[in-house]
């Protein structure tokens, strides 16, 4: 949680819909003002105080929706698909809806619209990023207005008529309303609607708690001004007998409707659950016996490349032989066994290359820094090492390079480096090949060195960057946040 001094040092974004978008936001729109003309009647009639009024409340909406809040912030929340901003709605805004919660109070059902469609305009443009708010706001200013102007006299309306209750109702409204401009604000191109449904229930925990702390400031301000004020918040219409009270179908349908509506809503939530909770069990399955099979065959692969360099450091011509007899001997040992792609022997204490194989490759050698560091070490006792260096192009396959020490007796007098391409190297081939069919996942599979460097990326752009994901001792499977802002699932198998 970071204290927000003001929004305005973000990203104004009031993103528009998308086509299908476009239909539903004007559909809402026109639902919000057929339902302010069937309750016309409940207009008081503004003068000059009532103007005055509209006009304070209007000003005060951008300065209490922009200015002094607070960021919520939740391990689950996703960023905005494609945009380097906040998480949208994790702003609590701590005066936000107090204007338009009074206009509906003290002005009436198209007060409150017209300043909650302002407030919408200002938190979908500094906060929400999405032009759906505009409606939003209107049309949760106007239902709070009729909710606590109604004159009916049964408990539920009259609790109902409490500001704090009706607006604290307002919460899960705003939740449906995130949900929908999730799913139809053009935030970016080729989003697919998984991606935005997953995006809002991930964050409808944050969004719901924000807004939820807004409508509580809000409703006890209106709460004890509607105490302090009672004959300008609700008038002295004498109460009326319920809908339920006139008339016994419109209990039955309430009450029934309400069952059903409920009975829905938890199976559409139970097998939302289920069938996510399997799919992820299913891609765990494939994750894991992907990543198994990929790691049995590295050690495997490196004791292999180990043993090979060691056999032909330890020939005793390694240590005497010169020239073209020295290159002719690594050279055989590379036609005959299909593991190297080069051979290269150097002096331990100069550096100097004696041999190497192909001779082709003699003019652009050059060691890198790990294999410099390694001779040194050989020196000092390391025999046998094993680092990863970078491809020979941009677009080849990393390499891993086996050093061994050449010694004479306790000294080491000469250095052996095998380099072998992973990409064609026989016995990596299974392992790039799984690797490679995450693909078909619409995923990427990866090997990573004991640096943290990405030796092999199944995305040929990607190899030898830093791998910057969670680690283990043990395998395991966790949500992580890509790089365009949506879920991804990883599996990490050491």
């Amino acid at each position: 949680m970071d204290f927000i001094q003001t929004l305005l040092a973000g990203i104004a974004f009031p993103a528009p819909p998308t086509l299908a978008g476009w239909f539903v936001w004007v559909s809402l729109l026109a639902a919000l003002i057929i339902f302010l003309y069937r309750s016309r009647h409940e207009l008081p009639a503004w003068g000059s105080k009532e103007w005055g009024l509209f006009v304070v409340l209007l000003i005060l909406v951008p300065l209490l929706n922009l200015f002094i809040g607070l960021r919520l912030t939740s391990g689950s929340v996703r960023p905005l698909p494609g945009l380097p901003a906040d998480a949208p709605g994790s702003a609590l805004m701590l005066f936000s809806a107090i204007p338009w919660l009074l206009g509906g109070g003290l002005l009436g059902p198209l007060g409150a619209a017209l300043l909650g469609a302002f407030a919408g305009l200002m938190r979908g443009t500094w906060d929400l990023y999405s032009l759906f708010p505009v409606v939003e706001f209107a049309f949760l200013g106007m239902w709070f207005s009729l909710n606590t102007r109604q004159r009916y006299r049964t408990p539920a309306y009259r609790l109902l008529r409490q500001p704090l209750v009706g607006a604290l109702l307002l919460v899960p409204i705003h939740t449906l309303f995130y949900t929908l401009s999730a799913l139809f604000t053009q935030w970016g191109t080729d989003i697919p609607a998984t991606a935005r449904l997953d995006f809002a229930i991930s964050n409808a925990y944050i969004v719901t708690l924000a807004f939820g702390g807004e409508m509580l400031v809000g409703g006890l301000v209106t709460q004890i001004v509607s105490v302090m004020f009672p004959a300008n918040w609700v008038g002295k219409q004498t109460l009326q007998p319920s809908p339920g009270e006139k008339s016994i179908e419109t209990r039955f349908i309430f009450a029934v409707g309400t069952f059903i509506l409920l009975l829905l809503l938890t199976l559409l939530v139970g097998g939302w659950v289920v069938a996510g909770q399997s799919a992820r069990d299913m891609l765990e399955d494939r994750l894991s016996s992907t990543g198994e099979a990929a790691a049995q065959s590295v050690p495997f692969f490196l004791e292999t490349g180990q043993n090979l360099a060691v056999q032909l450091a330890s020939e005793p011509r390694m240590l005497d032989a010169t020239g073209s007899d020295l290159t002719a001997i690594i050279a055989s040992r590379i036609k005959a066994v299909p593991y190297f792609d080069q051979f290269i022997v150097l002096d331990a204490v100069t550096k100097d290359v004696l041999a190497i194989y192909p001779e082709d490759t003699r003019v652009n050698f050059r060691l890198y820094p790990d294999e410099d560091t390694g001779i040194l070490l050989s020196t000092q006792g390391v025999l046998t090492q094993v680092y990863s260096i970078p491809p020979i192009s941009e677009s080849g396959s990393s390499r891993v390079s086996f050093l061994v020490a050449i010694q004479d007796g306790n000294q080491v007098r000469r250095v052996l480096i095998g380099r072998t391409t992973i990409e064609a190297n026989p016995l990596t081939l299974p392992l790039i090949k799984s690797l490679d069919n995450m693909r078909s996942l619409d995923g990427e599979g990866m090997l990573v060195d004991d640096t943290h460097r990405v030796i092999y990326h199944s995305d040929r752009s990607q190899t030898l960057i830093t791998y910057d994901g969670l680690q283990s001792p043990t395998p395991i499977f966790y949500d992580d946040t890509a790089s365009d802002g949506t879920r991804q699932l990883v599996y990490y198998q050491p």
